[in-house]
This record gives structure tokens, C-alpha cells and sequence, in this order.
């Protein structure tokens, strides 16, 4: 289970809260729109644990809770990978379980396979398969893992996962350069909590993003 690294106090959502900046994330900021709106310390971890649920799905199933009074369902919007494409603010559709915790070389190359090969939430053979590449299959390549021999793949505007690099061939057309930048992408999703507070409706939105694989931080 991912563990959610939250950088507003739980205590008091939304009513003082800053908004703390994530370097070239700061533009996905969340938008809180209910203010005082306060839990007891059980309403509180049941909260944070529906919400890490929610975050770590790859689809949008809502994450429900009941405790201190308060009762509410939570889900989560589509991934988006930030970082890998030239406008590095710039966000790219992509599973909501990819694994993003590597530093890559930004390649946005084209390549194939000569045979079917299979394509991974993380890159590591017993990685989850989230498809397959087609024979002689073109794929755009988004980066280039600098530890392993691993490449982020996906259709054009969309990452789909991790292919291993010895399988892949490149193509021409490219715009794969020497000294091309090395990044680490962050995952993000907006969620949205439809919460009653002693039946009183209150709905919270925001923005979370990964900070590693295991965690995920909220401004």
C-alpha cells in the first residue's frame, strides 16, 4: 500500500493551508472547495488511508470510509506523467499504477520490435504486464532508463509502460540527441473526496503526486 505524505495539516483541511510548491509542479496545485472543514484523528486516518487507495488504483474505482463521524467516498482522475516530454511542465496521460521512482534519459524516439514483447508497469521482468507490442509495431519511446536497460513507451500523447531495451529497434525520424536531458518523472492525479461531516455535505479537490514509488505528496 502506498503511505501518503501529506504536507497540510489533516487536522484543518483547506483553512490555512498553503499551497507548498513542487518545483515544476507547482502548477497542479489542489483546489480546495470547502473551508473549516475539521476531523478527530479517526476521521482523519481514515481518510488518508481511503485516499492512498484511491491514488495507488490504475482505474477510478471510489475508495470508501466511515469513522469519527464522518463518512465519505473518494476517487481518483486519470495519471499523468510530468517531466518527460521537451516542455517539462508539460503532462502526459499514463497508467495510474506505472512505476516512476527512475531517472531516464529523455528519448521521445520512435522505435519496433521484430516480435511480439511484452510491456510492464515497472521495469523488471516480473513487472505487472499492461500489454504487448505487435510485430513490427511502431511505439514512441519517452525516456531511457539510466540504471537498466529499460525504455518508457507509450502511443503518441499517451505513456503505456516499460519495454526492455535489448528487444526494442530504433527507427528513423527520431528526435533522440547526444547528451539528451536526464529527468525523474513524477506521477499525478487529481482526486475529489464527497465527504458527510454530521450530515452536513462537504466535497474536497486536489492534486497529489509521487514523491518515490512508495509514496505520494498533497499541496
Amino acid at each position: 500500500m502506498r503511505r501518503l505524505a501529506v504536507l497540510c495539516a489533516m487536522a484543518v483541511l483547506a483553512t490555512g493551508c498553503e499551497s507548498i510548491p513542487l518545483g515544476p509542479l507547482s502548477g497542479l496545485g489542489s483546489k480546495p472547495v470547502a473551508s473549516g472543514v475539521r476531523m478527530n484523528s479517526e476521521a482523519e486516518a481514515a481518510f488518508t488511508a481511503a485516499l492512498e487507495r484511491a491514488l495507488g488504483e490504475p482505474g477510478a474505482d471510489a475508495r470508501t470510509f466511515t469513522a469519527g463521524g464522518v463518512s465519505g467516498a473518494i476517487t481518483a482522475g486519470e495519471a499523468r506523467l510530468v517531466g518527460v516530454l521537451n516542455d517539462r511542465q508539460e503532462a502526459l496521460p499514463a497508467p495510474g499504477g506505472l512505476k516512476v521512482a527512475y531517472a531516464m534519459e529523455i528519448d521521445q524516439a520512435p522505435a519496433t520490435t521484430a516480435s511480439p514483447v511484452n510491456i510492464r508497469l515497472a521495469p523488471v521482468r516480473d513487472g505487472v504486464r499492461v500489454g504487448q507490442s505487435g510485430a513490427g509495431e511502431r511505439f514512441e519511446v519517452y525516456g531511457r532508463l539510466t540504471d537498466v536497460e529499460w525504455l518508457l513507451i507509450g502511443k503518441p500523447g499517451r505513456a503505456v509502460g516499460y519495454l526492455y531495451a535489448p528487444l526494442a529497434t530504433e527507427m528513423s525520424g527520431g528526435l533522440r540527441l547526444a547528451g539528451a536531458p536526464v529527468r525523474n518523472p513524477r506521477l499525478c492525479r487529481d482526486w475529489e473526496a464527497n465527504l458527510i461531516i454530521k450530515g452536513d455535505p462537504q466535497t474536497i479537490t486536489g492534486t497529489a503526486c509521487t514523491e518515490d514509488d512508495v509514496s505520494w505528496s498533497r499541496n
